[in-house]
């Protein structure tokens, strides 16, 4: 019977573990969803590659990763205004990861 009970828990737990995990992977599910900042960040930084959550990187992290898709994006040839780097980077640094 006790077995019975572990095996049960052990199941629940996973399905939980998974369902969580599955929830925080939801296309959706960014900070100040639905803000002008997020339809900014979606849209330039989707160009080339999906949209990275913002809590993957602390600050200092971003402000590296920034610089090199600058650098990746004038080899392609893609434009951004400052203000809109400005705005991401803000965006970013608001809703990084803490450390």
């Amino acid at each position: 019977m006790a077995r019975s009970f572990e095996k049960k828990y052990w199941r629940a737990a996973l399905f939980m573990g998974v369902v969580t995990f599955l929830g925080s992977c939801a296309a959706g599910s960014l900070p100040e969803e639905g803000s002008p900042d997020v339809a900014l960040f979606r849209n330039k930084c989707t160009v080339c590659h999906s949209w990275p959550h913002p809590r993957r990187h602390n600050t200092r992290e971003w402000d590296h990763y920034l610089k090199l898709m600058e650098g990746h994006m004038k080899n392609r040839e893609i434009s951004i205004e400052r203000q809109d780097m400005e705005t991401i980077r803000a965006y970013l640094h608001r809703n990084a990861r803490q450390d």
